[in-house]
Order: structure tokens, then C-alpha cells, then sequence
């Protein structure tokens, strides 16, 4: 038996394999400890102990009924030492650049549109909020906050700020140049070349905010 557990490796066993070899493992006196289990196999940390509580909370009373409570308990404890520990909720920044948010999850404008099977283009009209709020597909800003990591709400809100220049722009004029009045979700992407038919239909037969 230990031939055949040295031998298995997380990049080339299956969970099954794992799994199997560990419960059989579990039958020889002195064959199993659970802690060398999960330094081998650190990936399968969860199962083995799941496997390994329900085994030793199953099986007739080893000894006595505090040995067999012990087992359970150190079962139990290993458990939840494998389970990640929570993460503290921060209180986010207000939103006030989608670009920014979009970076923050570790995306780019190019691989956020492929994820939501938007044309870049209308993506970078949402970044400069040049798209009427009121207009865009419930489902979208949805999915949008989900890949951000934002709440519906914060995009919408976004959304309804007053719209923004191109960054890095320059003008010649000393009055602030002014931007030009916005286009629905539906106008902007029947008239973007390089929308897709799916994605039109996709995007125009859906209910907007």
C-alpha cells in the first residue's frame, strides 16, 4: 500500500484515485494518517478529511465512546482548518471609473467585452458613460457588476453620471469642450460595425434598466 500512495501525485492522479487509495489506506491498522494525506495531497485536502470524519464517525466504537468522539472531533477540526478563512468585507471606494474597476478584477477592456460578448467599442462608450443609463439591458449591468466585482447598483449608478471626454485629450480652445448628447444602448450597437448578429440579438431583445 505505501508503494502505491508514494507513487500518486496531484498533477497526475485523479481525485478518485486520491480518494480510493486513502480509503483503503484507512483499512490498515497504521496505514492512514490524515495530516500526511494532506501534505501530499494539498488539493484534496477537503475530500480526504470529509472522507475521514465520515469514516471514523460511521465505524463501530474502536475502544471506547471518548476515543471515538476524539477521532470525530480531530476529524471535524481538520475540516474546517481546510476550509478558507473569511474574508473581512472592505468598504469599497465609490465607482468612478469603470476602466479602473475593470483592472482592479484583473481584466482589460478587450478580455471584459469577450466575457460579456460585447463589442469593445460599446464598452468604452459605458466607460465614458456617452450611452443614456436608462437604455442599457438590465442584464448587462448584471453581468458587468459580477465581472467587476461591483454591485448592480453601483454600475447603474455609474452610469447616470454625466458623461466624460476621451482621457488625454487635448483642445485648442480655452472654453471646456462640451459632449455631445447621448445614444441609447440600442442605437449604439445597431450602428457599431463591428457588432456581431448574435450579439445584437442577443443585447436588443433584452429588458433595460
Amino acid at each position: 500500500m505505501s508503494t502505491i500512495t508514494d507513487n500518486l501525485r496531484d498533477d497526475e492522479a485523479s481525485a478518485d484515485a486520491v480518494l480510493s487509495a486513502f480509503a483503503q489506506a484507512i483499512e490498515t491498522p497504521g496505514g492512514a494518517k490524515l495530516a500526511d494525506w494532506i501534505a501530499r495531497h494539498p488539493s484534496h485536502a477537503r475530500d480526504l478529511t470529509r472522507l475521514a470524519a465520515d469514516r471514523w464517525a460511521g465505524d463501530p466504537l474502536p475502544a471506547s465512546a471518548a476515543t471515538a468522539a476524539r477521532m470525530q472531533q480531530i476529524g471535524l477540526a481538520a475540516l474546517r482548518a481546510c476550509r478558507p478563512a473569511p474574508v473581512p468585507v472592505a468598504a469599497t471606494t465609490p465607482l468612478t471609473s469603470l476602466l479602473a474597476a475593470v483592472k482592479a478584477a484583473g481584466l482589460t477592456a478587450d478580455t471584459l467585452s469577450a466575457k460579456l460578448d460585447l463589442p469593445v467599442a460599446l464598452f468604452w462608450k459605458l466607460h465614458r458613460r456617452l450611452i443614456a443609463a436608462d437604455s442599457v439591458p438590465r442584464s448587462l449591468t448584471t453581468a458587468l457588476a459580477e465581472a467587476v466585482n461591483r454591485t448592480r447598483d453601483e454600475i447603474t449608478a455609474y452610469l447616470q453620471m454625466p458623461p466624460q471626454l476621451a482621457a488625454g485629450a487635448s483642445y485648442r480652445s480655452d472654453d471646456a469642450p462640451e459632449v455631445g448628447a447621448q445614444e441609447t444602448f440600442a442605437e449604439a450597437l445597431r450602428s457599431e460595425p463591428e457588432a456581431t448578429d448574435a450579439q445584437r440579438r442577443l443585447w436588443l431583445t433584452e429588458e433595460t434598466l
